[in-house]
């Protein structure tokens, strides 16, 4: 970049990991103010929000289902049930959301074509700020009036506001007004026009539907006196205290240190090295039930379904059940194993 005499402008969040003590060159980093984070990333913008929003409504419904079930701990969840919860969360968010915190962050890349210029170094606009300047036949409102219709939604004022003031204080000395005008049009070709605006933030659509169903469950469970104390809110459901205390970055004593960690990731990656996180606990809790006892189960589960054909959801679980038991059928045929005649003819 020294060779190229190139110069970038880095932004990145305060985050206290992207802190360094060294000195870049050609390297310029600026720092975000604390809590632009929703306005500038476009998965804190609505995205993270709506699949939480997502995954905490079946959660208050599963709790719900277990309330009415007569189950008493109706707040209990395995991992597996939570993977699954999270994984519907995630499908459910629609394009039309992701979309829309996309166009909240603004930062996709600029629709213009690559030769097209920001409006304060228009070519077309200057040339109006110089006929401006050349001749007396145009007054200050024409010239302002030129700018306007030639750069329709994109003229600012502010933009242009030294030029014709120059201009006129030139009091008819066109030469001079002239070679103020080049050198102000000089200085704005320069300039990048890097801007950073902070919309509003709006919630998309969906987001809104979610939080007003997850509010509906949070009620339905404080009215079944299954939330102890006060209920908590949306905002402290989706957003909570806990998630904003960052812990703190890993310093390592030494170069030795930094490798044998990098070593040790490696080999988890490649397979060579194991780590099992204990959860011994929560599979104790849950009922062993092997292949050969689920498969009758199913099949007792839809006689009972096609005994209620009335109610709305019966088929539907038919269907179901059903193709669970298949997939029960096939992983019995492929974990089964032939028999020997030990196993035959002996009856001990």
């Amino acid at each position: 970049m020294g060779i190229q005499q190139r110069h970038i402008c880095l932004l990145i969040d305060n985050f206290s990991g992207h802190k360094i003590t060294c000195k870049l060159h050609h390297i310029q980093l600026e720092f975000f103010e604390p809590n632009l984070t929703s306005f500038v990333q476009p998965l804190d913008a609505g995205v993270i929000r709506c699949f939480k929003a997502h995954y905490h409504r079946a959660f208050c419904l599963h709790a719900i289902e277990l309330d009415e079930a007569g189950n008493r701990d109706i707040y209990k969840i395995n991992l597996r049930e939570a993977m699954v919860m999270a994984q519907e969360a995630w499908d459910a968010v629609e394009p039309s959301t992701i979309q829309h915190c996309w166009n909240h962050a603004g930062i996709q890349a600029n629709s213009l074509a690559p030769s097209s210029h920001p409006p304060h170094a228009d070519p077309g606009a200057w040339n109006i700020i110089r006929q401006f300047a050349d001749t007396d036949d145009m007054t200050l409102p024409q010239a302002e009036a030129c700018l306007k219709e030639h750069l329709g939604n994109t003229y600012v004022e502010g933009d242009w506001v030294d030029a014709l003031k120059a201009v006129m204080d030139a009091e008819g000395d066109n030469i001079k007004a002239a070679e103020t005008v080049e050198k102000l049009a000089s200085v704005a070709c320069q300039r990048t026009g890097l801007t950073i605006k902070i919309p509003l933030l709006t919630k998309s659509p969906q987001l809104q539907t979610l939080e007003h169903g997850l509010t509906k469950s949070i009620e339905e469970l404080t009215m079944r006196r299954r939330i102890i104390g006060t209920p908590p809110t949306v905002d402290e459901i989706l957003d909570p205290q806990e998630e904003k205390n960052i812990g703190e970055v890993t310093v390592y004593e030494d170069d030795d240190a930094i490798v044998a960690e990098i070593q040790r990731r490696q080999g988890i990656r490649s397979g060579e090295l194991v780590e099992v996180e204990s959860d011994d606990e929560d599979e104790d809790d849950q009922p062993k039930v092997c292949v050969a006892e689920l498969i009758p189960l199913c099949e007792k589960l839809e006689a009972a379904c096609i005994a209620r054909a009335g109610a709305d959801s019966s088929l539907d679980l038919i269907h179901k059940l059903r193709a669970f038991r298949a997939t029960l059928r096939r992983e019995e045929l492929q974990n089964a194993k032939q028999a020997t005649l030990d196993q035959l003819w002996n009856t001990k």
